[in-house]
């Protein structure tokens, strides 16, 4: 394709001119007698194939222009890199009374990164985010050996990590859609294309994508915590209690190819020119991925912890330190509801439904075309939020030093204690499996023939990767416990011998259930 030709928009019966040798026409406008194909560009509103038009015009103008000097090889994905950004702190300290201290603190960072190195073929990488943590303590002194700490904290952090332009191109021009998909910022974007095979903007060094990135993301998470510890001192005892309790929400968007995924290849699509950018301009995707998504994930954790501390000089030899502590955390849930999972037992897909009830996020189509393998939480016997929390994580904490001579420089130490740690937020997360999320791809056929005003389809597979959590689920907890002696040999030189060791129980892990 000539790029007069292309600019012209006439690419009239180009694979016929081109087996016989002949030079394709160069056509004025699309009611010239030389048009014999009828997928002519041109906004008028006479044209069957407006909307294909249109939309080739539209993305068009997202094409991003080459950047190197020269015909060939001159897009190059080396483009300037930045970080810019103001940073606010706030600080505060105010004696309030003579046994009451007040102490403040704020801070917020927000940063705006361009990263065009790791955006070979897209647009720049484009990173926009906020950090606020905030705090507050009030200190009192009740008696001279009775303290008491109170302490609160926030925090903050709001995101977007997307590249692809804000535009809802697919409401605009009134492209068909096979289901209606959530109105958030993520899909009101322009969709994303790919160029492979023979023709423009592909083996020549040209940009083969329009639309940026694949994986956008727009989120927001925190925690707010409350905690108070008070401490009691006599003589060679001191003894320390305390509570904390911490929420921890989080809503976050994240979706590939959010307004879906055309492939031109100018190969295998019907009709197809032979050249992936004409085939653009005439509305003809060889293939196309559809993300169904749910709005928004929004879920929510909680952990409560309580402690008693006690630390001993019980000779002047001999230190113990004795603690016992209790936490709670829950495992992440979706707040509204939007959330399933995998049942092995019963090989079924298990849908949260809080209150008795299935969240309307749900797409009626994937409901429907796996009804006979949906069951809700109440009917599988599961909590319906889908998650179990542990109430009875005990922590034991144990230490000890004991010196040999009244100069400590001979001293044994040892000590022991459970530590338990939790799963990250996205294994808890499955908001975005069926009935809330699936993607969909297809090929252009003759018998399914996509066009750029008709490119999706709903094509589900009776085999779907499913992904789930045990019902069962414990948290993991590590023992760890160790022995040291500790000599000094002479001057400022000491000699250390230690033996630790540590357990892990419930450890986390994955099981693929089809493996053979």
């Amino acid at each position: 394709v000539t790029t007069r030709l292309t600019r012209s928009a006439c690419l009239t019966g180009l694979r016929q001119l081109s087996a016989r040798g002949e030079t394709p026409p160069i056509c004025e406008s699309p009611a010239s007698p030389n048009v014999i194909n009828p997928f002519y560009l041109g906004n008028s509103t006479q044209n069957p194939n407006r909307i294909n038009a249109q939309f080739a015009e539209a993305m068009l103008g997202y094409y991003q222009a080459p950047n190197a000097p020269g015909d060939l090889n001159n897009f190059t994905a080396v483009r300037p890199s930045s970080t810019s950004g103001p940073q606010y702190t706030a600080r505060i300290d105010h004696q309030l009374t003579g046994a009451n201290s007040l102490a403040l603190r704020c801070t917020v960072i927000r940063s705006s990164q361009v990263n065009g190195a790791q955006a070979a073929y897209r647009l720049a990488d484009h990173i926009a985010s906020e950090t606020t943590n905030c705090s507050a303590g009030l200190t009192s002194v009740i008696r001279p050996n009775l303290v008491n700490e109170f302490r609160f904290g926030w925090n903050g952090v709001n995101g977007d990590y997307s590249v692809t332009p804000a535009r809802n191109l697919i409401g605009e021009l009134g492209i068909q859609m096979p289901v209606q998909l959530p109105n958030t910022p993520l899909v009101n974007r322009i969709p994303t294309l790919t160029f492979t095979g023979n023709g423009a903007f592909f083996g020549m060094g040209y940009a083969t994508n329009i639309g940026g990135d694949g994986t956008p993301s727009i989120f927001e998470n925190g925690s707010r915590s409350i905690s108070d510890a008070i401490t009691w001192q006599n003589g060679k005892l001191t003894i320390k209690a305390g509570y904390n309790y911490q929420r921890m929400p989080m809503r976050i968007l994240y979706v590939g190819y959010p307004a879906g995924l055309l492939t031109y290849n100018g190969r295998t699509a019907t009709n197809s020119t032979g050249y992936s950018a004409a085939d653009l301009l005439l509305g003809l995707p060889a293939s196309s991925t559809l993300e169904m998504s749910p709005p928004i994930s929004d879920s929510r954790a909680m952990q409560e912890a309580a402690f008693l501390q006690t630390d001993w000089r019980a000779t002047s030899r001999l230190t113990l330190n004795l603690g016992l502590r209790w936490e709670v955390r829950t495992p992440q849930y979706a707040a509204n509801g939007e959330a399933s999972t995998f049942d092995p037992v019963l090989g079924k897909i298990v849908v949260a439904d809080p209150g008795g009830n299935v969240s309307a996020s749900a797409y009626p189509q994937l409901l429907s075309a796996y009804a006979k393998d949906i069951v809700t939480a109440t009917q599988a016997g599961w909590p319906q939020n889908l998650v179990t929390t542990n109430w009875l994580n005990l922590c034991p904490r144990f230490g000890m030093a004991y010196s040999f001579d009244q100069r400590s420089e001979f001293v044994l130490r040892g000590g022991y204690g459970i530590f338990y740690s939790y799963p990250p937020e996205w294994m808890m997360d499955n908001s975005a499996s069926i009935p809330y999320g699936a993607s969909s791809s297809t090929s252009s056929t003759a018998a399914n023939l996509l066009s750029n005003a008709n490119p999706f389809r709903v094509g589900l597979t009776a085999t779907p990767a499913l992904t789930g959590v045990a019902p069962d689920f414990h948290n993991a907890y590590n023992q760890q416990w160790n022995l040291a002696i500790e000599r000094v040999l002479f001057g400022k030189t000491t000699l250390s011998l230690a033996y630790v060791g540590n357990r892990g129980v419930h450890l986390m892990g994955q099981q693929n259930l089809n493996a053979g």
